[in-house]
Order: structure tokens, then C-alpha cells, then sequence
């Protein structure tokens, strides 16, 4: 009974292997990877395809015809579905990046004391990781600046004309002809994704949906809201785009 029992067990885990081998080399065909990891990454989960192939391999070496599933317990098949739970989840959930819901679990108390938090961050990085890819900003002459430096940098911009792209979050707590647009850059991997958004004067009333795609022209200002002042977009045209295929910033901003 014994040998039988090694026998189901050894196909069961020769179909996982096969499996998350299936669901890596899918990822990475079809840069779908992005969406978890950083694109310069990508030897990662490349690496970790090579090494459930191999084990799959030395799992289908080790078969013969014998198989009985009568010495598998609950809890043997419990650990085996819990082991295959990321890969259901990569198929049945929209790979759509990080969105406004996340944004709102990143959301500190204010907008300075959360520009201070990422901006001391990645000091930190580039005194620690100097060869890691954190190049200097962008200047103020650019035509178009990548959120994060609006994010980092706007009181210094400001008086700019600029254009950037982000993904559109509808605040309830911004009045009518404002929005919010936001993206997220990521060191690693999207655990650690740290979030940039900016507040838009809307020029007029576009119907847009939530989490949407938008290219923003306009001029960095400092915006009156509900009494309070945010440096973020005047704008003087907001458009629908296609979603990147990243869609998230590079370190390197």
C-alpha cells in the first residue's frame, strides 16, 4: 500500500508542477508577467519556469503504472488545492494591475505628509541601491512628465505646461469638475507598489469611468479645494487612451 500511495502522490504533483510550469510560461509569452513584477525582472519568474520544469521532469521519471488514491487523507488534498489556488486566481481575476480600490488602502492623512514618506524613500534607495536604475528627474523644460515626478516635484513645476497619463479615480470628496488620476510604480513587485496621483481641473464634463485610462494635458497649478490647496493639473484636455502594456512606472523615473 505504500507504493501506492507514493505513486498517486507523485502524478498529483507532476499535474501541479505541470501546471504552474504552464501558468509561468504563459506570463511570460504574453508579458503578462508585468502586471506582478517588474518588466527588467523578467529572469525571475523565468528562472523559477526552469526550475518547476526540471522538477516535473524528475517527478514524471520517478511514475510507473501503479496508482491508488485510497492512503490520500483531506488534508492531502486540501495542501495540494491550496498549492494551486495563485494559479486559479491569475486565470479568474482581471490582470488589470493595481487600481483605485488599492489606491485607497495606500491613502495617508494628507497629500504632503504622503509626498514626504515616498520622497524620503527613494532618497534612501538611492544612497543604498546606487546602481539600481534611480536616475535623476526629469527637467521642467520636458513636454511630458511621468506622474510621479508631477507627484514628487509639482510645487517646483509649477506654472509648467505638461502632459501625463494615469488611470482616472472618481473621489466623492472632490467637487464637481475635479478628478483624481494615479499609477503605480513598483521596486519589486506589485506587493510593494508605491502609489502617484494628482488632483485634475476637469475643463468640462467628460464621461469618464472609474479606473479608466487618461492622457492629461495641461498646466501644473496650485488647485483651491474644499479650502485646502493641492498642486496638481489645470487641464485643458483629458482623453480616453489605450492601457499601456505596462502599466506600471519604472523606478527610473
Amino acid at each position: 500500500m505504500a507504493k501506492s500511495k507514493t505513486n498517486i502522490k507523485v502524478v498529483i504533483e507532476s499535474i501541479i508542477l505541470f501546471l504552474w510550469a504552464s501558468t509561468l510560461i504563459y506570463l511570460l509569452w504574453t508579458g503578462k508577467f508585468k502586471t506582478y513584477v517588474q518588466a527588467g525582472l523578467w529572469f525571475l519568474p523565468a528562472f523559477a519556469m526552469l526550475v518547476l520544469i526540471i522538477m516535473y521532469l524528475v517527478r514524471v521519471a520517478a511514475l510507473d503504472g501503479n496508482h491508488s488514491a485510497k492512503n490520500l487523507t483531506y488534508k492531502s488534498w486540501a495542501k495540494y488545492i491550496i498549492i494551486l489556488v495563485p494559479v486559479i486566481y491569475i486565470f479568474a481575476a482581471p490582470a488589470s494591475g493595481l487600481n483605485s480600490y488599492a489606491l485607497s488602502k495606500h491613502k495617508l492623512n494628507s497629500v504632503s505628509k504622503q509626498q514626504m514618506v515616498i520622497a524620503e524613500m527613494f532618497s534612501a534607495l538611492a544612497v543604498e541601491f546606487p546602481g539600481f536604475g534611480i536616475k535623476p528627474p526629469h527637467t521642467i523644460n520636458d513636454s511630458e512628465l511621468p506622474l510621479s515626478q508631477i507627484f514628487l516635484d509639482g510645487d517646483k513645476l509649477c506654472g509648467s505646461e505638461t502632459a501625463t497619463t494615469g488611470r482616472v479615480n472618481l473621489r466623492p470628496d472632490l467637487p464637481n469638475g475635479y478628478l483624481e488620476i494615479y499609477r503605480y510604480s513598483i521596486i519589486c513587485c506589485a506587493a510593494h507598489a508605491i502609489p502617484f496621483s494628482v488632483i485634475v481641473s476637469c475643463p468640462k464634463e467628460i464621461p469618464l469611468k472609474q479606473d479608466e485610462w487618461v492622457k492629461v494635458n495641461g498646466v501644473i497649478s496650485t488647485l483651491q479645494i474644499n479650502g485646502g490647496k493641492y498642486i496638481g493639473i489645470d487641464a485643458d484636455d483629458i482623453s480616453k487612451i489605450t492601457p499601456p502594456a505596462n502599466p506600471y512606472l519604472p523606478l527610473s523615473f
